[in-house]
């Protein structure tokens, strides 16, 4: 308790310090643009100063900007860029789902596609299709038109050291009768939510084309 009293007390009287000469350094530097020697060379040193105050001033900055994590977080690209799969997916062919039962007022849509995985690495690729999402948009005048299709069952995937599998997916949505999607005209799309983990990389969700950010949720309760 008396050494974390200490490391604050300390935060708090060099943050003003650091503050006070950065934005000291960074005026005269302005000042003497005009004609001073060196006004850039004070202008980045005051800068310099203003960063050490607002990065000693936060205790979250010192894990976020750690050296470890930093460099743990470039090996991990580093082996996602070498090892990281490489992979290709059709455009979705949409229709209406006519097998579903069509709720009042609700048009149910089916889409098919091809996609396909090819895994670089040394060791299994593993992953899950359960967020996977297939986002369609259709512009219609002067409005966009949203459907969401998913799949039914989720899927698992693992896939051998430097081999290739196909998927055939198929995924379901369910859009507004007032702002349905014309199957027999153009529409853009995207793929998103294809979790895939690396060994010694972690997971990624790979997407391609239209990406919608997932909504956040809010759990309630202990769990």
């Amino acid at each position: 308790m008396d050494v974390e009293r200490d490391q604050k007390g300390i935060r708090k009287s060099i943050v003003p310090i650091l503050a006070t000469i950065g934005t000291g350094l960074v005026v005269i530097a302005v000042v003497r643009l005009l004609g001073a020697t060196w006004p850039w060379l004070v202008l980045i040193l005051g800068i310099i100063c203003i960063l050490l105050a607002v990065f000693i001033s936060s205790p979250k900055a010192a894990e976020i900007f750690s050296p470890i994590r930093i460099y743990r977080r470039i090996h991990k690209e580093c082996i996602w860029w070498r090892r990281g799969p490489k992979w290709t997916v059709t455009k979705p062919i949409v229709s209406l789902d006519d097998i579903s039962p069509n709720s009042i007022g609700r048009i149910n849509y089916i889409a098919r596609l091809s996609l396909t995985i090819s895994n670089r690495d040394n060791y299994p690729l593993k992953g899950v299709f359960y967020s996977l999402a297939v986002n369609i948009e259709q512009k219609s005048g002067r409005m966009k038109i949203w459907c969401i299709l998913h799949p039914n069952p989720s899927y698992q995937i693992e896939i051998e050291p430097h081999c290739e599998r196909p998927y055939e997916l198929v995924v379901f949505g369910v859009c507004d009768s007032t702002r349905s999607i014309d199957v027999e005209k153009d529409y853009n799309w995207g793929i998103q939510g294809i979790t895939v983990s690396l060994s010694g990389a972690g997971y990624k969700d790979l997407h391609r084309g239209l990406y919608i950010k997932p909504i956040q949720e809010y759990h309630i309760g202990p769990f």
